[in-house]
C-alpha cells in the first residue's frame, strides 16, 4: 500500500520533475556550448573579476580565475548561483503541496481515507520528494560529463560525483524545512512565503558575511555557506561539517514535521 502512495505521489507530481530536470539540462547544455568561446577571453575576465572590490567575488561564490576550466566556469556561473534556486523553488514547492496543499484544495480527506496511517502517508510523501530529488541531482549535474565529452573539453568525472551528494543533501534540508512548515499550514503559499524568506536572510547573510570582516560570522548561519559547489567540483573536496548540518537538518525537521501532522487537527 506504502508504494503504490509513493508511485501515486511521484506519478501526480512528474510534470514538475521534468519541467525543472529539462531546465537544469538545458542550462548546464548552454554554460558548456558557451565556454570554449569565453575561454578565449580568459584574460580580460581575469582582469575585470581582478578590479572588483575585495571580497566581492567571495561573497558571491566566484572564483577570479573561474574560467580557467570548465568546472571552475560551471561552478561559479550554473551551480553556485541558478542550479540552487531551481533546487529551492522545485523542493519547496513539493513541500507546500504535499500537506498544505492537500489540505488547501480539500483533498487531504481522500488520504486520509486510506487505510494508512498518518505517519506511514506522511513518509510516503516525504519519500516520494526525495526520490525525485535524487533524479533531479542525478541528472542535472552528472548531464555535464557527456555535455563536457560532446565539446571535446577536459573534466575530472569524479569531482561531479561530489557534486551530486552536496547538492543532494542541500535539497534534502531545504524540502525537509518547507515540508516541517507545510505540516504546520493549510495554505501553501505561506510556506512558500515563509520558507523563502528564511532562505532568503540566509543568502544575504552569506552575501554580507563575504563583503563586510566584522560581519565574517554571519556566514556559519547560512545554508549556502556549507553549499559550496567550487569546493566540489574544482577541488573534489566536500565540507564535512555542512554535509553533517544538511543531514542533521533533514532529520529533525522531517521528525518534527511527522509529530505535527500526526497530532495536528484537520477538517475534512
Amino acid at each position: 500500500m506504502i508504494s503504490s502512495v509513493i508511485w501515486k505521489e511521484i506519478k501526480d507530481r512528474r510534470v514538475s520533475l521534468v519541467s525543472y530536470t529539462l531546465a537544469g539540462i538545458g542550462l548546464v547544455l548552454l554554460y558548456v556550448a558557451l565556454y570554449p568561446s569565453l575561454q578565449e577571453q580568459a584574460q580580460t575576465y581575469t582582469k575585470l573579476m581582478d578590479s572588483l572590490p575585495k571580497g566581492f567575488s567571495q561573497a558571491f561564490g566566484i572564483d577570479t580565475n573561474f574560467l580557467a576550466s570548465l568546472q571552475g566556469y560551471i561552478a561559479s556561473e550554473m551551480f553556485s548561483f541558478m542550479w540552487p534556486i531551481l533546487t529551492i523553488f522545485f523542493m519547496v514547492s513539493r513541500a507546500g503541496s504535499g500537506i498544505a496543499g492537500e489540505i488547501e484544495k480539500g483533498t487531504i480527506g481522500t488520504l486520509l481515507s486510506q487505510p494508512v496511517s498518518r505517519t506511514r502517508l506522511y513518509w510516503a510523501k516525504a519519500n516520494a520528494a526525495i526520490l525525485s530529488l535524487l533524479a533531479f541531482v542525478l541528472t542535472t549535474v552528472l548531464c555535464t560529463i557527456p555535455f563536457a565529452w560532446l565539446f571535446r573539453i577536459n573534466i575530472d568525472v569524479i569531482n561531479y560525483f561530489a557534486l551530486v551528494l552536496v547538492g543532494l543533501l542541500f535539497g534534502l534540508a531545504i524540502y525537509s524545512v518547507a515540508l516541517m512548515i507545510s505540516a504546520t499550514s493549510s495554505d501553501k503559499t505561506k510556506v512558500y512565503a515563509i520558507t523563502g524568506g528564511l532562505l532568503f536572510m540566509m543568502y544575504a547573510a552569506n552575501i554580507i558575511a563575504g563583503l563586510r570582516q566584522n560581519l565574517n560570522w554571519l556566514k556559519y548561519i547560512s545554508a549556502f555557506h556549507y553549499y559550496d559547489a567550487p569546493a566540489a567540483l574544482i577541488h573534489n573536496h566536500i565540507n564535512g561539517l555542512g554535509i553533517v548540518l544538511f543531514a542533521a537538518v533533514a532529520l529533525v525537521c522531517l521528525l518534527i514535521g511527522q509529530l505535527i501532522f500526526v497530532r495536528r487537527d484537520i477538517s475534512i
